[in-house]
Order: C-alpha cells, then structure tokens, then sequence
C-alpha cells in the first residue's frame, strides 16, 4: 500500500465496464425501437427502457464527477451522478466484502442511528473486491493515527 499522507486518492469504474454495459444497452434499444414500429409497444418498451437505463448507467461512469470513490484523510466520500455522501473515518466500520462484492460498512444514519452502508465494488476499479476492502481498511487504520 502507498503511503497516504500526501493527500487524496479518488477511484473511479473501470472504462471496461463502462463500454460493456453500453454493448448491452445499444441491442436492447435497437430492439426495443423495432419492437414499437411493429407494433409490440409493452415489449419493444420494456427493451426500449431497459437499454435506455444501461446506456445512461454506462454514461454516468465516464461522465466528469459521475461516479467516484474518493478517499482523503478526514474520510470518505460516496459520488454517484446526482448523490454525494460523505462520512468521517472515525464513523466508519471496518470495510468488508457483502453480497455480488459489494463493499459494506456500517455507518451513522441520518437519524443517528447505524446503518449498515454499501459501494458497488465490482468493475468499480482495478481493484477486486477483497483487495478493496483490505486497501479501504488500510487507509481508514492511517488516517486514524494521531
């Protein structure tokens, strides 16, 4: 692991799954498109929708601020496209590996209460899953020193 005194570190999804949700998506609205002009509307529209809902997920990836986990030494900040949400190392759980490896913490809630909290991990970056959760450790563990 690097030494994370120096700053900020910000991950961001792999370009890869990007292009492969985009490589769903483009059949599904193709699809969809010619389902409708032959007069399939529910079908050639749940194609349409979900081919729509991939191809904007892909976007959102590569988009500038869409999608990023960045890790600095006052804490942790979640970005999806239109959601942002920040917690303080000192809030955090231990990072560990949940369900399709996701990234799973628990963390207060607005109520105060804990909540147990999740990042997509993935294809989220190069990354895989345990080695993201032992790297998240990592950086919580430094940034929590005196």
């Amino acid at each position: 692991m690097t030494d994370h005194s120096l700053g900020t570190l910000v991950l961001r999804p792999s370009g890869k799954r990007s292009l492969l949700l985009l490589a769903y998506g483009l059949p599904l609205i193709i699809n969809g498109a010619f389902r409708i002009g032959d007069g399939h509307h529910l079908s050639g529209g749940f194609a349409l929708a979900g081919g729509l809902a991939l191809a904007a997920l892909a976007m959102s990836f590569v988009l500038p601020g869409g999608q990023s986990l960045r890790l600095a030494p006052e804490g942790l900040e979640i970005r999806s496209l239109f959601l942002r949400r920040r917690f303080r190392w000192s809030d955090v759980s231990d990072f560990r590996v949940g369900r399709f490896g996701a990234m799973l913490f628990d963390a207060p809630s607005s109520s105060g209460a804990r909540k147990v909290r999740g990042v997509s991990a993935p294809g989220f970056t190069r990354f895989r899953a345990e080695e993201l959760a032992r790297h998240l450790n990592e950086w919580r563990s430094h940034a929590m020193q005196p």
